[in-house]
């Protein structure tokens, strides 16, 4: 309940992916289940397309990839009613905040654009994926138990994740 972190709330996850790939255009899709107070669901889908250069053992590869997230955000309003006392002090008195919209809603959460690059070796591989995330559906927040009401900021956010692997 102290964590700072807005997934702290959950107790758990469980999901299911599929890829199929004709040669032309690979499509991906999952379901994913998050359990805390309130079930969250969440459904994903991307187009890629897989350029290689080099052998197989020595190969490079490049996979522009457009991906869409949808789901729930029950744990965003679990996390905030679990917070509540440590942010009435960082609010400035008695200020109680409720997410009052947009939570429990299916909605569209963003959407990502990535350019995965990768190395794969024999015995060994290492991956670059640059990703440009532009989120969508802010809930709104009610501060002061009602008296005022706040769209919650949303930023568009670029980061990178890396991998490394050895193959037995």
């Amino acid at each position: 309940q102290s964590s700072s972190t807005v997934k702290s709330s959950l107790k758990g996850s469980i999901g299911a992916y599929l890829a199929y790939d004709p040669g032309i255009l690979t499509i991906e899709g999952g379901v994913d289940a998050a359990f805390s107070k309130s079930t969250d669901i969440g459904v994903n889908g991307s187009l890629s397309h897989a350029f290689y250069v080099g052998e197989h053992g020595n190969e490079w590869s490049i996979s522009p990839t457009a991906t869409i997230n949808m789901g729930t955000q029950n744990f965003y309003q679990d996390y905030f009613k679990d917070r509540k006392k440590s942010l009435r002090g960082n609010m400035n008195g008695n200020q109680n905040i409720i997410v009052v919209s947009g939570y429990d809603k299916f909605n569209v959460l963003d959407y990502e654009l990535a350019l995965p690059v990768s190395y794969d070796a024999k015995k060994w591989g290492l991956s670059f994926k640059p990703v440009y995330a532009i989120p969508q559906n802010p809930v709104l927040i009610s501060v002061n138990n009602g008296a005022t009401f706040k769209t919650e900021k949303l930023e568009n956010s670029f980061y990178v994740e890396l991998g490394a692997y050895i193959k037995f």
